[in-house]
C-alpha cells in the first residue's frame, strides 16, 4: 500500500502542466454489507468490509487512452483458518481504442496478495473487452481473458483459467427526487468453476455519494457443481464515496 501511494505521488508530481490536463485520477471508498464482487467472488467469508478503488486514465488523443484499474480488498487468509487478515490487489492496465460508438480494450491483469503469496491464488491474465453503445446511456460489453500463469488445479483439473464477462448497463433509468438510478445486468463464467449472474441498481445520492444494491446468483460448474461455497446467492448493499 505504501509503495502504491508513493508511486501515485511521484507520477503526479513529475508531470508537466500539459500532461496533467490529459491525466484523470479517480478514487472511491466503498463499504459493502458483504464482501462479494459482481463476479460472485466471496472475499471475506461473507463479512462486511471496505473496498478501495484507485483508477487512472491518460488521454493519448481523441481515439486512444491508457487506463489503469486498481482494486484493494481486505481478504480472508483461509490458509490460516481466517485468523490472518491481508489484502488482495486486483490491477488491470489497458489501452482504450474508441471509434464512434464502439470501444476495444486489450489489457493485462494481475491479482496478488500482500501476505503468504505462495499459498494464495495469485495470477495474471491477458484479455480484451469489446463495448458498444447501443443507445444513449445503454451499453453492452463482452470481456474475454485467459490466464497466463500455471492456473489453479483441483484433482489434476485446471479451473478458472478462462473467464468471460458480459454486461448490459443502462444509466438514468429513472430519477428519485432528482437522484438518477442506474441498472446493470451481468453474467460471468469461469471455466470448470462457476457461473455468476448479477442484477444491480445504483442511485447517485450526490455527485460524490452513491448507494447500490445487488443480487448475485452463483452456480458451481465442473468439479464445483455441488460445492456449497460456489452455489451461494448473495444480496449486497454498497455505499460509495468518490474523491
Amino acid at each position: 500500500m505504501k509503495h502504491l501511494i508513493f508511486f501515485i505521488f511521484f507520477l503526479y508530481s513529475s508531470m508537466s502542466s500539459a500532461e496533467i490536463k490529459r491525466f484523470y485520477p479517480e478514487g472511491k471508498i466503498r463499504y459493502a454489507s458483504t464482501l462479494v464482487d459482481d463476479l460472485g467472488k466471496n472475499y471475506d467469508n461473507t463479512r462486511p468490509g471496505v473496498i478501495f478503488d484507485l483508477h487512472f486514465t491518460y488521454l493519448l488523443n481523441k481515439n486512444f487512452a491508457l487506463r489503469s484499474l486498481n482494486y484493494i480488498v481486505p481478504y480472508d487468509d483461509t490458509n490460516n483458518d481466517g485468523t490472518t487478515q491481508n489484502y488482495e490487489f486486483n490491477q488491470r492496465l489497458g489501452l482504450i481504442i474508441k471509434e464512434k460508438n464502439f470501444t476495444l480494450i486489450p489489457y493485462g491483469k494481475i491479482v496478488h496478495h500482500d501476505k503468504n503469496g505462495p499459498k494464495q491464488n495469485d495470477n495474471s491474465h491477458f484479455g480484451i473487452v469489446g463495448q458498444i453503445e447501443i443507445a444513449k446511456d445503454l451499453t453492452f460489453s463482452y470481456d474475454y481473458r485467459e490466464e497466463n500463469t500455471n492456473g489453479a488445479k483441483l484433482a489434476g483439473t485446471v479451473y478458472g483459467d478462462v473467464v468471460t464477462d458480459m454486461r448490459l448497463v443502462k444509466k438514468n433509468v429513472f430519477f428519485i427526487n432528482s437522484m438518477p438510478v442506474h441498472f446493470k445486468l451481468g453474467q460471468a463464467d469461469g471455466k470448470n468453476f462457476r457461473r455468476s449472474t448479477v442484477v444491480k441498481a445504483t442511485m447517485d445520492i450526490t455527485k460524490k455519494i452513491d448507494l447500490s444494491i445487488k443480487h448475485v446468483d452463483n452456480q458451481g460448474k465442473g468439479l464445483f457443481k455441488n460445492n456449497v461455497a460456489q452455489n451461494r446467492n448473495y444480496l449486497v448493499v454498497d455505499m460509495g464515496y468518490k474523491f
